[in-house]
């Protein structure tokens, strides 16, 4: 699991697949149309900030998929070469920089304190033991994750229909009057 989404960009692993939107965004069609088939070759967490880079070797030829968990705007990016080279990217990024397809990416300016680089979180271990940690962060996130997204289904759903019973309130006054 990689996801950049405030309050929960994590690095993970899930136990089981969750259940995705029924049209595919369209940073996950580029992923699916690249990265179908790659073999994932080496993750690497830069040390200058909370950027993690995982790379395949992909059909394509190599590709990494660069995600910045340094919210609140977390940014995915994927790219392909020794320079990477933007193909797409999701999301603003905390600093809302540019970053179109072709260009070089460049990671953002440190945000973290100098304090918080040396202290890594409180983690606990997770049930995969091949991934302890990072099926840690996904027990302790998975679950906030899929409450919030319960949340954004709720409020979506509810919005219209809060806005149409406030009008068929009103019309019902005016035909009372």
């Amino acid at each position: 699991v990689v996801t950049v989404e405030p309050e929960v960009a994590r690095l993970g692993v899930a136990g089981e697949r969750s259940a995705g939107a029924e049209e595919p965004l369209p940073f996950q069609r580029w992923l699916r149309q690249e990265l179908a088939g790659a073999k994932l070759m080496d993750v690497v967490l830069a040390e200058e900030d909370r950027i993690v880079r995982l790379r395949f070797d992909a059909e394509r030829g190599p590709r990494t998929l660069v995600a910045e968990l340094t919210g609140p705007g977390g940014l995915m990016v994927l790219t392909a070469g020794e320079q990477e080279k933007v193909i797409a990217v999701t999301g603003r990024g905390s600093t809302g920089r540019s970053l179109p397809p072709g260009s070089i990416y460049l990671p953002p300016p440190s945000v973290l304190p100098e304090s918080a680089k040396a202290q890594p979180p409180e983690l606990g271990e997770g049930p995969d033991p091949l991934f302890p940690f990072a099926s840690g962060a996904e027990a302790v996130h998975g679950q906030r994750e899929q409450r919030l997204r319960v949340e954004a289904a709720r409020r979506r759903l509810l919005t219209p229909l809060k806005a149409r019973r406030t009008r068929i309130v009103r019309t019902l006054e005016k035909v009372r009057a």
